[in-house]
């Protein structure tokens, strides 16, 4: 705990106890502040830190406002207290997770404790609870009844985690002032009267500390009528008043006064006159305390009802008893200190152990549960349950048994024991329709049933998840799920030839990418309800607007350890897939969606592919080149399937051709800087392999083709001879090969290529250009007899097509070079 202090700042210590100093920030002024922070309660790390520091801030801006502007003041209050609220609660329960991990494991708790994800949790947590406990302190004072009391036991408890820490740091010394101000309002002043001496007798105690604890104690004697103590504190109280609170500290006094009049009949006139004296100067300053005295002056010097109050402090409780302090191990989490007990308890054939057996037997199924030892609890357990006593554990003993058979089927999930696990959820919410876990154990049911590929069944019991914000969500996020699952699976049953949405990857022009496993690899028939592809799209709608409409109705700690990040981020995803298959598709949402996905959900890698594809996808039907561009230099865009890689790559081809012919010369540049990078994606896929052989020739000299007209020749040369290693008829490669060598200088060697080709019989592709260009190298290289010879071989019937640009240029090579 100490260690977690550091993060309140030295500065704080000296200002919570500073109310009554101006202030000139309004209720409302306050308010606003406090709605404008910006928090993610448990989120940790640095922002969350800030923010705690500025709502710290605006609480102590409060704390000094708060007496003297009382309008608005409990919704300033709350306001404040919310967030700080959130951020302690997620803490605490992150640091109770994170206790029972290493309980349940049986590992190293003092491992743990020196963690850092603890530590930070830790001191989250501590700082939010600093400023929570003089909040609830003075929040107090604006609610009566129930509220108030229980304000004030929170600070109580709040103030005592830093108290109970020992020594005399300034944070402890005043826990205990904050405690002990709060068990006076409780009337609790003999717990009081101990955290008022202990910061008396503090030798490190600040003046101002010391004085406002001698002040409080003089009060607590009297109250508890300890009329010697009071007379002496009460003095030394008024000796070091302040003017703020001389007026307080004079009417103490006089109270003291009064008091010791009463038991000490020989200084009873010197007392009285002292007391009257006091308490007439305090009358003449008017205000609060000049009211109290002008009350005790008219109700009588001798009136103890006045002057001292009643003794409301309760006599000292008895010492704990056995089954107490049982119950205290069981509480604070010391299951094996615990456990030998309760089994003694539960065996006992004492009358006043038997009265507790019952509740006994539910502790230690608790303690077993704790501990591992699920058998053994199931068995405790199941003895209360046993009983016909509504007590007010057979609820949760219920739902810990419940929880043990749910263990056993996560452990192993096969479908011989899924019977019994459905058994148990249907028992429990037949039995505990209102316990506070039923939607949890609802939203089991519906988890049971969209694993078992039970579309329809699992939406109904998702649609009975109410109540607990944290597993709505996740039962929103499973309908949409299935819903997304239905409307695939009725739209391949609609299309022709079953080939649906799914399809995706095959290379047709329209294909949309497929989600992944999350929502498009479970099989299993479609419910008649949801086999219409309209229908079902309806549904999947409607199921992904309930998602997002949880999302904004609460705050990000309604929400407990539910993974909203990763629901989130997955349901972007599958809102982007509906998008793209809408009719008309939206591609422009599609392409939102799935914007900045990778910074927003960076823990959701396996869904990058997926990701990218659909921004590819998007991008290219909106004509956006530079954002395809873009997404094809992601390496998630290497995962994808090369057949969708290269359908799309010859798309962008043909785009970024027709936006050249546009003048569009930069967004013509950016497409078929894409083009080549999805081709390469495709080209070094692991399943490159499994394109038919046309097709991978095709990709391939493709991309031979864009390393040549990038001026990367080398590159281009290797694919040309790779395709020739195949194929040695391949007169594209050859022709490739060819003008990469010729363009590097290599002359001799092109002209050996298109001989090749020229070989070939009359008429086969690539021949008559083959003979023009051996030709014209020949005559670059010195050897125009030879060009011309070659030129000769070309019937004369081949280049009467003067409109075809080859035979007109033979034409034209002959005249200037066969003249002779």
């Amino acid at each position: 705990m100490i260690e977690a202090w550091r993060i309140l700042g030295v500065a704080v210590l000296h200002v919570a106890l500073c109310w009554g100093v101006a202030s000139a920030a309004s209720m409302s002024d306050l308010r606003s502040q406090a709605r404008a922070v910006a928090i993610s309660p448990g989120s940790g790390g640095g922002s969350e830190e800030a923010a705690l520091d500025r709502l710290g801030r605006i609480a102590l801006d409060f704390l000094a406002a708060v007496e003297g502007n009382a309008t608005g003041a409990r919704e300033t209050y709350e306001a404040i207290a919310r967030p700080l609220e959130q951020s302690h609660d997620a803490h605490r329960a992150a640091l109770g997770r994170l206790s029972q991990q290493v309980v349940d494991a049986d590992g190293d708790m003092d491992a743990l404790f020196e963690s850092a994800v603890w530590l930070q949790h830790q001191a989250l947590a501590t700082q939010s609870l600093y400023y929570l406990n003089w909040l609830r302190y003075q929040g107090a004072q604006l609610y009566s009844g129930g509220k108030r009391r229980e304000l004030l036991g929170k600070a109580v408890s709040g103030f005592a985690e830093f108290a109970s820490a020992g020594g005399e740091s300034p944070i402890v010394i005043e826990s205990h002032l904050g405690r002990g101000l709060a068990n006076m309002e409780l009337d609790q002043v003999k717990w009081a009267i101990a955290d008022f001496e202990a910061v008396v007798r503090a030798k490190s105690a600040a003046p101002e500390r010391k004085r406002k604890a001698r002040l409080a104690l003089a009060d607590a004697y009297i109250r508890a009528g300890r009329s010697g103590d009071a007379l002496a504190a009460s003095e030394k109280a008024l000796a070091s008043a302040t003017t703020g609170d001389r007026a307080r500290a004079q009417v103490t006094r006089a109270r003291a006064l009064l008091m010791a009049a009463a038991s000490r009949s020989a200084n009873k006139s010197r007392y009285q006159a002292q007391a009257r004296d006091l308490l007439t100067t305090v009358k003449a300053g008017g205000g609060t305390w000049g009211r109290q005295a002008d009350r005790i002056l008219r109700a009588g010097l001798d009136n103890p009802q006045i002057w001292a109050g009643p003794k409301a402090q309760p006599p000292a409780p008895p010492p704990p008893s056995q089954w107490d302090e049982t119950k205290r191990l069981a509480a604070s989490g010391k299951y094996k200190k615990a456990i030998p007990r309760l089994e003694r308890m539960i065996a006992s054939k004492d009358t006043d152990d038997a009265k507790h057996r019952r509740e006994a037997q539910y502790l230690l199924g608790v303690a077993r549960f704790k501990t591992g030892a699920d058998e053994k609890a199931a068995a405790a357990f199941d003895a209360v349950l046993a009983g016909k006593a509504r007590a007010y554990y057979r609820d949760d003993a219920a739902y810990l048994r419940f929880k043990i058979k749910e263990k056993r089927y996560v452990a192993d999930p096969t479908l011989e024991r899924a019977p019994a696990y459905e058994d148990a959820i249907k028992e429990f919410l037949a039995e505990y329709p209102s316990h506070s876990a039923a939607p949890e154990v609802s939203y089991r049911l519906g988890e049971v049933r969209q694993r078992q590929d039970q579309c329809a069944a699992a939406m109904e019991a998702y649609a009975d998840v109410k109540g607990d914000p944290a597993f709505e969500l996740r039962a929103a996020f499973g309908s949409a799920q299935c819903a997304v699952k239905a409307l695939e699976r009725a739209s391949e049953e609609a299309a022709p030839g079953g080939q649906g949405t799914a399809a995706a990857g095959s290379g047709s022009e329209d294909a949309v990418p497929e989600i992944g496993e999350e929502a498009a690899t479970e099989t299993g028939e479609a419910t008649a309800a949801l086999a219409d592809p309209v229908a079902a799209r309806e549904v999947a709608d409607a199921a992904l607007a309930r998602f997002w409409a949880l999302i904004a109705a609460h705050d990000a700690g309604d929400f407990g350890d539910a993974p909203v990040t990763e629901m989130s981020g997955r349901s972007a995803l599958l809102s982007a897939y509906l998008a793209a298959l809408a009719e008309p598709p939206d591609y422009e949402a599609a392409f939102t969606w799935v914007e900045g996905f990778e910074e927003k959900y960076p823990l959701l890698v396996d869904e990058r592919p997926q990701v990218v594809k659909l921004r590819l996808a998007a991008a290219a039907r909106l004509g956006r080149l530079d954002d395809v561009r873009t997404a094809a230099m992601q390496p998630s865009a290497a995962e994808l399937d090369p057949a969708f890689l290269d359908h799309l790559s010859r798309r962008l081809l043909t785009a970024s051709a027709r936006q050249k012919a546009r003048g569009k010369v930069e967004e013509a540049k950016a497409g078929k800087d894409a083009a080549r990078l999805l081709a390469e994606h495709a080209n070094a896929s692991p399943h490159a392999n499994d394109l038919s052989p046309g097709a991978r020739y095709r990709l391939r000299s493709t991309l031979a083709s864009l390393y040549e007209d990038a001026a990367e020749p080398e590159r281009a040369l290797a694919l040309y001879r790779a395709l020739l290693a195949e194929d040695a008829d391949a007169v594209s490669a050859r022709a490739g090969a060819a003008r990469v060598l010729e363009s590097t200088g290599r002359a001799s060697e092109a002209r050996g290529l298109w001989d090749e080709i020229a070989t070939a019989p009359e008429g086969r592709t690539g021949w008559l250009e083959a003979h023009y260009q051996s030709a014209r190298l020949s005559a670059a290289l010195g050897e125009a007899a030879r060009g011309c010879r070659l030129l000769d071989q070309v019937p004369e019937e081949m280049l009467s097509n003067t409109n075809s640009p080859t035979p007109r240029k033979i034409q034209e090579l002959r005249r200037d070079m066969c003249r002779s």
